[in-house]
């Protein structure tokens, strides 16, 4: 009892509480059981002794008398002899040796009974002083004042027994009670110790489905319901991360679809109210035609992006040059990042066995996001060679950004922002990237070479 009561005080885990709380309850049926059987079984013995020590002496006493009925003076007896012999052996509670009689004797000793057996004691010496004498009438008296004797024996056992039965009673009643009280007392304790957190749990996790808002979970402790809320509260703040990343994703995914829209529509405009001017024209079809190719590589890695959340993520693998590809990617790039250089060290002739399309969509968002992590002005270098049977492309750059921020990078709906000649403009996170290394059995991983200088290294199978 003590060891749960300080179990619930000091905030044991919810299976030690309840494991004390059963075996409290399984100790208090087990005293409840004994003391009911063992009840029972005095009182069983108590009517044993009833019948074997107090109904046969009233039966063989009623047998003598009746033998004794027709005696005459001077009569010979061989069956009251005996009868004699066998109740000072057998029955007699003044003087027997009996544990009928001794226990009998010692609860006449407790009532303040004792005359019963001195009485007793007396009417046997008669007998058999008047048995010597061959007395038939003081036989018959003796007898009858014996008999007395022995009814007023078993009234006295039968009132001890009903007492006992009467006090058996009360005391299980009494442990019934307890045991009630007791069990209900720590359960509830347990109870108190539980159920309002457990509640309070379920309340978050309700609100929390009904109108998506995140509250802390305010739980103390160290058992397993402060385990069970650190861990929702933990899952409940990164769904609500995760939904406040996916509702930005969407604003920079728009945010960067309306801005070759927006320029494709007004030089389409601009030359359908100035077509006369060739000059014009000639620069709105260049214009149109990079902002049309930057919006269709945005839709087609937006479309990647969903394919590789949904698991289906599609590859055609074919023999790819890494080094030409790399080098195009690289030239590519050039023009929409003007304030950015890359310093790039490529080895020739890397082959792999890959997707050309997948490829370079991870390059473009690898190479991307180095150049938005990379301080103002600061060169990214690339690097391209072959070690233990694989392609590593490595990406190192200068940077303020934390580590734990750059890997974040690879959740997905993340985006990092970074400057150009044209102004501040978004891309996507490296999320894409990985799934793509991921289907061409390699890896994509940032590293911190030294301090503000994270590398970013791509293994791919040769």
């Amino acid at each position: 009892m003590r060891e749960l009561a300080r179990a619930v005080r000091d905030g044991a885990s919810v299976g030690r509480r309840l494991f004390l709380l059963v075996v409290c309850q399984a100790a208090i049926a087990v005293v409840l059981v004994l003391t009911a059987l063992h009840t029972i079984f005095a009182i069983a013995d108590d009517y044993r002794h009833m019948y074997d020590f107090q109904f046969k002496s009233i039966y063989v006493v009623r047998q003598a008398i009746e033998k004794a009925v027709d005696l005459q003076s001077g009569f010979e007896s061989a069956d009251l002899d005996a009868f004699y012999k066998d109740y000072r052996t057998q029955w007699e509670v003044a003087s027997g040796n009996t544990p009928d009689a001794i226990r009998f004797r010692k609860d006449l000793s407790d009532a303040a009974e004792s005359a019963l057996s001195a009485q007793e004691s007396d009417l046997l010496a008669d007998l058999e002083k008047s048995l010597r004498d061959r007395n038939a009438q003081r036989v018959r008296e003796d007898l009858a004042g014996l008999y007395d004797v022995n009814l007023k024996y078993i009234q006295f056992e039968h009132q001890s027994a009903t007492n006992r039965i009467r006090n058996s009673l009360i005391w299980l009643l009494g442990l019934g009670v307890g045991g009630i009280g007791l069990t209900l007392f720590l359960g509830l304790r347990v109870r108190h110790a539980m159920a309002p957190r457990i509640q309070r749990l379920v309340g978050y996790v309700r609100r929390f489905q009904s109108n998506g808002v995140y509250e802390h979970i305010g739980e103390t402790g160290n058992d397993d319901i402060a385990v069970l809320a650190n861990a929702l509260n933990a899952g409940f703040s990164a769904i609500a991360s995760r939904e406040r990343d996916r509702e930005r994703f969407l604003a920079v995914a728009a945010h960067e679809l309306k801005t070759p829209v927006t320029s494709i529509h007004g030089y389409a405009s601009l030359l359908v109210t100035h077509w006369q001017q060739a000059p014009d024209i000639f620069r709105a079809l260049e214009i149109i035609d990079r902002q049309s190719w930057r919006l269709s590589r945005l839709i087609e890695t937006l479309f990647l992006a969903m394919r590789a959340r949904s698991g289906d993520l599609r590859f055609k693998p074919r023999p790819l040059n890494m080094s030409e590809l790399l080098r195009r990617v690289l030239h590519e790039m050039e023009p929409l990042l003007s304030q950015k250089a890359f310093l790039a060290q490529i080895n020739e002739n890397i082959s792999i066995l890959g997707d050309e399309n997948l490829m370079e969509h991870a390059l473009w968002s690898l190479f991307t996001c180095a150049s938005a992590l990379s301080s103002r002005n600061a060169p990214v270098k690339v690097a391209l060679f072959t070690a233990d049977h694989s392609a590593n492309v490595t990406v190192d750059i200068e940077s303020d950004f934390p580590m734990p921020d750059v890997e974040e990078l690879f959740t997905p709906f993340r985006s990092v922002e970074y400057e150009t000649g044209g102004g501040i403009r978004s891309a996507i996170g490296l999320y894409l990237c990985r799934e793509i290394v991921r289907v061409h059995n390699g890896r994509l991983l940032v590293q911190e070479v030294s301090k503000e200088q994270p590398e970013f290294l791509m293994e791919l199978p040769v």
